[in-house]
């Protein structure tokens, strides 16, 4: 018998088209976003439109610019600025467990919040891990990040074997993070961790 129920599939909007999407929102209420702040602000939705409106809303109603930076997004939002996730990130690479302590304790101490701020250490180590082992991404990558990130990002992809580790520790720790009274700590314990395995 042949079922006569619809069946919808939903998927989750790519980065793109959310960001997409937030610009002519951003357009029709008489304000201009800039791509960069945009993708940030999709990023924060988490392939979510609600989420990722909302974050837009907040935005807006917290600022008067016309045009929306990415200064302005971090500011109100309290995501960290490019500088702190890549000394974060950069300490991994060089297995400088002290270097990357102190960019976590400076986003903390800057009132980052850090679900976001691994939201973005996350997805910053994804995209140098692909850059290294899928090359074609790069034409890709290079649409959505300054040459600046680029060079960055292509750099670290030499110590790929550290920041594959890295990685593997530090994802599991997303959903510690909302759950702890000290939501740095399941960082900080990711990063030692790391450190006490590459004593042994």
């Amino acid at each position: 018998m042949i079922s006569r129920c619809q069946h919808f599939i939903f998927k989750k909007p790519g980065r793109d088209t959310l960001a997409k999407l937030l610009a002519t929102v951003t357009k029709k209420e008489g304000r201009e976003i800039d791509k960069e702040s945009a993708e940030l602000v999709a990023l924060l939705g988490d392939g979510s439109f609600r989420d990722a409106f909302g974050m837009l809303e907040k935005i807006l109603t917290g600022s008067d610019s016309k045009k929306i930076t990415a200064e302005e997004v971090e500011r109100i939002a309290g995501t960290p600025g490019k500088g702190i996730v890549d000394q974060f990130i950069a300490g991994l690479a060089s297995r400088d467990t002290a270097a990357a302590l102190a960019a976590l304790s400076l986003a903390s101490e800057s009132g980052v919040e850090m679900s976001v701020f691994l939201k973005l250490v996350l997805t910053r180590l994804r995209t140098a891990l692909l850059l290294k082992f899928s090359p074609d991404t790069a034409a890709t990558f290079s649409r959505d990040l300054s040459a600046e990130e680029m060079k960055f990002l292509q750099g670290l992809s030499k110590d790929s074997d550290a920041l594959l580790v890295a990685l593997r520790e530090l994802l599991p720790t997303e959903r510690a993070v909302s759950r702890s009274f000290i939501p740095e700590l399941p960082i900080e314990l990711a990063v030692m961790a790391l450190s006490e395995r590459e004593g042994k």
